[in-house]
């Protein structure tokens, strides 16, 4: 464990020892700026509106020697629902759901996903990880107050549809 701590404590000084100031570079004015300079950082920094102003070639030429940080991008509201699930991957697919075995299980006398309010703990509640679907997810989750967990949500092993740029 002593090792970890040291390990992190060497990145952490390597990080900082590129700070200009006690500052990391993409905090600096230079990052907003176009054109490329001496100790500029990698990342160019603008927001929105200045971005969707910008020709696509200049961005291109941004992107050759710099990673592109786009603040306060407007986001669409999403409703908790299926149709909004659907967007992200297929609803019915089986993936890992946090749940809890009921005794009525064990004698087939029931589905085997019980999705339960992870918040309760109580003695004789066994939690354990199981297989479900985000379709039996999100119907569990139609019971008020309950608090629930999908540990599987996709964030790169689907291919999900990127529009191009621009």
């Amino acid at each position: 464990m002593e090792e970890e701590i040291e390990l992190l404590q060497e990145i952490q000084e390597c990080v900082e020892s590129d700070y200009v100031e006690g500052r990391p570079r993409h905090h600096l004015p230079s990052a907003r700026e176009i054109e490329p300079s001496e100790g500029q950082s990698i990342i160019f920094v603008t927001n929105y509106s200045t971005f969707s102003d910008m020709p696509t070639n200049v961005v291109q030429d941004i992107f050759k020697t710099r990673h592109i940080l786009v603040l306060d991008c407007p986001l669409p509201s999403e409703e908790f629902n299926t149709k909004t699930m659907r967007r992200i991957t297929n609803v019915n697919t089986k993936r890992e759901i946090q749940g809890k075995r009921s005794l009525l299980m064990w004698f087939g006398l029931i589905q085997p996903l019980i999705i339960t309010d992870q918040s309760l703990r109580t003695p004789e509640q066994s939690t354990y990880h199981r297989t479900g679907t985000l379709r039996e997810f999100y119907d569990a989750s139609q019971t008020p107050g309950y608090v629930l967990n999908a540990l599987d949500i996709p964030l790169g092993h689907e291919e999900r549809y990127l529009p191009p740029f621009r």
